[in-house]
């Protein structure tokens, strides 16, 4: 049995089609260089094409390995290509950690050069011990089923199947095969670095662990690919309620209680993680209370990242930082024109006859009066509004309306001489109200900015 016996079922797994050209990432490293000489092996060099990241971080030792690539790649008459990324300051930049930074800058490279080499498989070189480490790695972490299923053999990532021939070798066989070819490899002083959580796993807990259980790499593998198998089990349960519980632009909180928990907890993240969010355990424990029956109906739950999830009665659904309020805008009811309230919405003052409530505008007050001037303002304690139905205060007629409490700051309410004229989305308030079709009103429309004028 040969080092490459397992990874040659493997690579024969992913039905890589004959005239397909793949693009390897190299970094230097054993695992990867074994991953070059085996796809030598498979596919031959007219098939191959090299890419090697420079993440700005090693500084000379970075440069060696980069050149050692090069020398590699041009050795078998391989393209090639290498790529400077100052990771470090481009996760200073976005907020996130140096190995998050890197492993986007990452992905977001392979795309474009695998574009430009015109091929459209990317192999990287993860071995069996990589999956281990991720494995405890993401234990450690607090990982759900998603975290634990550790490394895929192979999965989609944008226009580019990402597929990792090596997964079922183990990092010593590997070396030991270089070795016996005499092929050299650069070594990574970083990885000596126990600051690391990882390199922590791989240098003290799983040799200790692997002496315990000698077997542990392969019954984590096993254990990672059952994992696989549940998280894509439940996923497509959560899909196929996904559409049963969407709510206009979010989802039935009432709908959600009657799924089991680890299929609302995948119908969440999905909802989140469309809308770009954050998603996390703590998330979802806090979104559980959210969507209890004796929940608030209008709580809501900052996630992070100025993005908030609200619960609007049965409706939850995720919103950016609460609306503020507007300033009062005094409006001259003597002359037409209009009035910017704040930005998306204006206030137009037209003149013209009540055309009756059944073909009255939904968007405008009608008014009778011979006043001169109101105040187009947010509610204040204690407005009322007296409609067709009788009196109620703002606060009981929203309530009752379902009316999202973080955007009752946003509608505007018209007051004369001291009075609630009208509201709008409600209408004239008695006195002021219009009382038969053919009565002359002052008219003032509310448009929104996606409205036609």
């Amino acid at each position: 049995m040969t080092a490459f016996s397992g990874a040659k079922a493997l690579f024969a797994s992913f039905g890589v089609p004959d005239d397909a050209k793949i693009l390897a990432g190299v970094s230097g490293g054993s695992d990867s260089t074994a991953l070059f000489l085996f796809l030598l092996e498979e596919v031959g060099p007219a098939r191959l094409a090299v890419l090697h990241v420079n993440h700005g971080i090693r500084g000379e030792e970075a440069a060696r390995d980069e050149e050692f690539c090069r020398g590699l790649a041009l050795r078998y008459g391989v393209p090639f290509a290498a790529v400077f990324r100052d990771i470090p300051a481009e996760a200073r930049e976005k907020g996130k950690g140096v190995e998050e930074a890197a492993r986007d800058a990452r992905y977001a490279l392979y795309e474009e050069y695998a574009e430009r080499f015109g091929c459209r498989y990317v192999a990287l070189g993860h071995t069996r011990d990589d999956q281990t480490e991720t494995f405890f790695f993401r234990l450690f972490r607090g990982a759900g089923l998603r975290g634990l299923s550790s490394i895929p053999p192979e999965r989609q990532a944008g226009k580019i199947t990402v597929i990792r021939p090596l997964l079922s070798s183990g990092r010593e066989e590997l070396r030991r095969y270089l070795r016996e070819r005499g092929q050299a490899w650069m070594e990574d002083s970083t990885n000596r670095d126990l600051s690391h959580t990882r390199n922590l796993i791989r240098e003290q807990l799983l040799p200790e662990a692997r002496g315990i259980n000698p077997r542990l790499d392969r019954e984590t593998a096993l254990l990672a690919e059952e994992f696989r198998e549940e998280e894509a089990l439940l996923t497509r349960l959560a899909d196929e309620a996904f559409d049963r519980v969407k709510a206009n632009d979010g989802l039935s909180a009432m709908a959600l209680r009657a799924l089991d928990r680890p299929v609302r907890a995948r119908v969440l993240r999905r909802y989140l993680e469309e809308a770009d969010a954050p998603w996390n355990r703590e998330i979802f424990r806090r979104t559980e209370s959210l969507l209890a029956s004796d929940a608030s109906p209008s709580a809501r739950i900052a996630l992070g990242n100025g993005k908030t999830l609200c619960r609007r009665y049965d409706l939850v659904r995720l919103a950016g930082e609460a609306a503020k309020s507007f300033a009062p805008v005094r409006i001259d009811l003597a002359k037409e024109g209009e009035y910017l309230l704040f930005p998306g919405l204006r206030a137009r003052v037209r003149f013209g006859p009540f055309p009756g409530r059944e073909k009255a505008e939904k968007n405008a007050i009608y008014l009778c009066t011979t006043e001169k001037a109101a105040l187009l303002r947010p509610r204040r304690t204690g407005d009322e509004f007296c409609g067709a139905n009788g009196k109620k205060t703002l606060k009981k007629l929203w309530i009752d309306r379902k009316v999202p409490r973080d955007e009752r700051d946003r509608i505007p309410v018209v007051e004369i001489g001291g009075k609630v004229a009208g509201v709008m989305g409600e209408g004239a308030s008695f006195p002021f109200r219009a009382a038969d079709a053919g009565d002359e009103t002052v008219m003032i429309v509310f448009i929104h900015e996606t409205e036609e004028e």
